[in-house]
């Protein structure tokens, strides 16, 4: 994880930019929580938000190739990485409310839309920093 991009040849595509992405979403979950329980009164199960940001992407590295991180691994090839962390989150135990955080993070074009308002935390913020790494920054 520490050394793959975050996305081929696209946001944060540079050895070590998963992490970035990774941890930008999950300041970014963060603030948004803390927004919403201040200023508009949400309760908001903050353990929920901080591990569905952080496990987002948890399965990325093993659908690039090691040796040629804009190409798909063998297994990046048939199944994607959220379906991948939605296996994994679920054959580990974690909470549902965590793993539907996870396959709705892709909000609208993804598979699942988001339910809960943790789920659209993460989504926002992934987006946010997606679009911070990839359009706004490069243009800054």
């Amino acid at each position: 994880m520490f050394f793959s991009p975050g996305v081929k040849k696209a946001h944060h595509f540079y050895p070590g930019g998963l992490f970035d992405h990774i941890l930008s979403t999950t300041n970014i979950a963060i603030s948004i929580t803390f927004q919403l329980e201040k200023i508009y009164g949400y309760h908001v199960d903050f353990d929920a938000v901080i591990a569905a940001s952080f496990l987002h992407d948890i399965m990325k590295p093993v659908t690039y190739k090691l040796e040629e991180l804009d190409k798909n691994s063998s297994l990046g090839y048939y199944l994607d990485h959220l379906t991948l962390s939605v296996m994994k989150l679920f054959q580990e135990g974690f909470p549902l409310k965590v793993i539907h955080a996870v396959a709705a993070n892709h909000g609208e074009p993804g598979p699942t839309r988001p339910e809960t308002i943790e789920a659209m935390i993460v989504r926002l913020s992934d987006y946010i920093d997606s679009k911070l790494n990839g359009n706004i920054l490069r243009k800054a």
